[in-house]
């Protein structure tokens, strides 16, 4: 079975749409609902003319919104680079030279999304 991890989340929306998809404390988000923000994040880099490939330095605490733009990203055709939320701006700075990273997902301000070319 050659499926991304992208379809693999589509086709578990299709089959449990309804049911609890993550749960965090008291409050959960359906698979519908989670497939509603992953498409929100990756039309986002879809209209921001995202190419396959950029890379995207993802820097937020574990949660809903990591899992909803983590796949939001890969099924945009880009590559997560994954940092811890506490990043300092100075690492910061040298990973995104480093892995020549075109975008970033911080979370600090909840700003969403910031090009960094």
């Amino acid at each position: 079975m050659d499926r991304s991890i992208v379809h693999q989340l589509e086709a578990s929306v299709i089959a449990n749409g309804d049911r609890e998809a993550i749960r965090l404390g008291a409050s959960g988000v359906t698979y519908n609902e989670l497939w509603s923000m992953v498409r929100a994040v990756c039309g986002f880099f879809q209209k921001s003319k995202v190419k396959r490939g950029d890379r995207v330095i993802l820097a937020l605490a574990n949660g809903v919104e990591y899992v909803a733009a983590y796949y939001g990203i890969i099924a945009a055709g880009a590559v997560v680079v994954p940092l811890r939320p506490d990043v300092r701006v100075s690492e910061l700075a040298t990973m995104t030279d480093r892995v020549e990273a075109r975008w970033l997902n911080h979370g600090r301000d909840r700003t969403f999304l910031e090009g960094v070319v």
